[in-house]
């Protein structure tokens, strides 16, 4: 027998067997950053038990019913990189330091009346999601609380829409935080309060570096900040909506466009203009402000 030929006799079964293990692999199992592959339908429960410390969680695309779910700290759960978007029905209660959630569909479940993301704690990044409030009487994003205000909050790449119910309901309300925080390269729209809430009597929502937004179809109000001091909005659009409002002295606007323009608000680069979109209707807020070329939301 030649040298190599016994090798060649075996290749037919060792291919065989690579794609026998190909097709058992569940979706998503080939990133290296998963430490545990969820198959649609998975419970909350029985991933979280799967994990161990500062593990990583990969959704294969498909729908996750899961209610209100408590992350616990230093854990990632994210969309896998195989075809489709990994929808996560529910609330996401995030009031542990350390969490992470990246390339989801977050959907608020029939009868929400709270919130789809609530975020009470330090260290927390949701980036790459897209956050469908799907017309029910209920915030997007929550940040802080009366007595809880978290820092190294950054809320990033992010579509937010569809809230219902007034104009109580808002895109990201700001009850309290400090230290360091961002909100950057996000979309909204169908938001039947504020896009962007920043609400505290004791002025204690500071850090806010807000950058890179896009407020679209607000019919009732722009953003306002109610209180807060120490906060910067820049770079940002703001049209089919109220003004951008300014009811406390002491944040800092940068290279804004309003449609309809501010109110109590200084700054630098104020434009009261609208603003043309790649294709409104198909909501790419695409424009030709510098930076906006950016499509946020699930990467995969």
């Amino acid at each position: 027998m030649r040298k190599g030929d016994h090798f060649l006799r075996k290749l037919p079964l060792v291919l065989a067997l690579s794609a026998s293990l190909l097709a058992a692999s569940p979706a998503g199992a080939h990133q290296p950053d998963c430490d545990v592959v969820a198959s649609p339908g998975q419970s909350f429960s029985s991933l979280m038990a799967a994990l161990g410390a500062n593990d990583t969680a990969c959704l294969a695309a498909g729908t996750y019913t899961w209610g209100d779910y408590y992350v616990p700290a230093a854990k990632t759960i994210k969309g896998s990189d195989d075809p489709g978007v990994a929808t996560v029905i529910g609330e996401a209660r995030l009031g542990r330091p350390g969490v992470t959630l990246s390339d989801l569909r977050l959907q608020a479940t029939g009868n929400e009346t709270h919130a789809v993301v609530d975020v009470k704690a330090n260290d927390t990044l949701v980036q790459f999601a897209d956050v469908d409030v799907a017309g029910r009487s209920a915030q997007a994003v929550i940040v802080g609380g009366s007595s809880i205000a978290p820092s190294n909050v950054h809320l990033l790449d992010l579509k937010i829409h569809d809230v219902a119910g007034g104009t109580l309901y808002h895109g990201v309300y700001i009850a309290n935080a400090v230290g360091v925080n961002e909100i950057a390269r996000t979309w909204m729209w169908n938001i039947t309060g504020y896009g962007l809430h920043f609400y505290s009597t004791s002025g204690r929502v500071t850090g806010f570096d807000v950058h890179h937004t896009v407020l679209d179809d607000a019919p009732n109000r722009g953003h306002v900040f109610d209180g807060p001091a120490g906060n910067t909005l820049r770079d940002s659009v703001v049209t089919a909506g109220g003004p951008v409002n300014c009811k406390r002295a002491g944040n800092t606007l940068t290279n804004v466009r309003s449609r309809l323009g501010f109110a109590r608000c200084a700054g630098t680069g104020l434009a009261t203009a609208d603003t043309a979109y790649v294709n409104k209707a198909a909501r790419d807020y695409r424009n030709a402000m510098p930076g906006h070329d950016f499509i946020p939301g699930p990467r995969f």
